[in-house]
């Protein structure tokens, strides 16, 4: 039989999370020990009988856990049950279809609207480009943009996309997906095929042997840092919209925008989510004043 730290491993789980799941799994087993209860015979109850547990101290209640602290507590009972199944030591995952309850997510107070989504990227000067600035730096910052604003990729996302996912011809781009997110091909505004064209032709290979660095990467760096690159383009967008912070408020004002003009399994697909519940999410946004900090209450009822 397998260890549960070979079933993680198998799931391509990475070597750090595995740490921490089989940490969190010992302490979950000793208090199975304590209160006396048999793994194979395991319910809902006594296990949400542990998540209240993390939040007490000899029956009195503590300093609240954050919500996402019991969330990962979570995950790492469902992995360890989804295992015990595996092993047949277990007849069902008693948590497969729990979820955190009553947790809001945390939104921006300024959203962007589609057009002004729409100017940071039409509004981004390519041309009237003087030294010691380069024209290529701008042409790749406004590809950048482009995938942001009308494909709301996240700065992981934008990091780890290659040449071969932009498929000009079709007017696609394919983000691949990870153990967090789903991959997707989404389809390129048209707007921006045509830079997109100049940049993979010209501006790219000039900015590889600018940096010295050959890559298959769309936007080679040569540091590990996505930052080397977002600081400078957001500090060009926020000269276009005082709005604008950062690309997690793009990527949730152009989700926002899905949702608001796709069904939700449509929205759910674009955005990469790999729960409806995240994108569901999103329908509190439509533009009002959002709560900023995550609830502090148990989210287990």
């Amino acid at each position: 039989m397998i260890s549960f730290s070979e079933y993680l491993h198998k799931h391509a789980y990475a070597d750090a999370t595995i740490i921490t799941y089989d940490n969190g799994v010992a302490k979950f087993l000793l208090w199975c020990q304590q209160k006396r209860y048999e793994i194979n015979q395991l319910n809902y109850k006594q296990c949400k009988e542990y998540l209240i547990y993390l939040n007490t101290k000899k029956g009195i209640r503590v300093n609240k856990l954050k919500a996402k602290t019991v969330n990962h507590q979570l995950g790492i009972l469902k992995a360890y049950f989804n295992y015990l199944v595996f092993t047949d030591q277990h007849c069902n995952n008693p948590l497969a279809n729990t979820n955190l309850k009553n947790v809001k997510r945390k939104f921006y107070h300024q959203l962007l609207t589609s057009q002004e989504l729409e100017d940071l990227y039409f509004n981004f000067d390519t041309l009237d480009i003087k030294k010691p600035r380069c024209k290529s730096v701008a042409i790749r910052n406004k590809v950048f943009i482009g995938l942001a604003v009308f494909q709301g990729l996240t700065a992981k996302e934008l990091k780890r996309i290659k040449v071969g996912d932009i498929n000009l011809n079709r007017g696609k781009v394919k983000v691949s997906g990870t153990r967090k997110s789903n991959g997707r091909t989404l389809d390129l505004n048209g707007g921006q095929s045509y830079l997109l064209m100049q940049y993979l032709q010209e501006d790219r290979a000039i900015l590889q042997k600018r940096i010295n660095c050959e890559s298959d990467a769309l936007f080679p760096m040569n540091s590990d840092r996505i930052s080397c690159l977002t600081a400078p383009v957001f500090k060009e967008l926020k000269k276009l919209n005082l709005k604008v912070t950062n690309l997690k408020q793009i990527r949730a004002s152009v989700i926002t925008q899905w949702v608001m003009k796709y069904d939700l399994r449509t929205a759910q697909v674009k955005a990469g989510h790999r729960y409806i519940s995240t994108t569901e999410s999103y329908i509190e946004n439509d533009h009002t004043e959002m709560h900023e900090e995550i609830e502090m209450h148990h989210p287990i009822k």
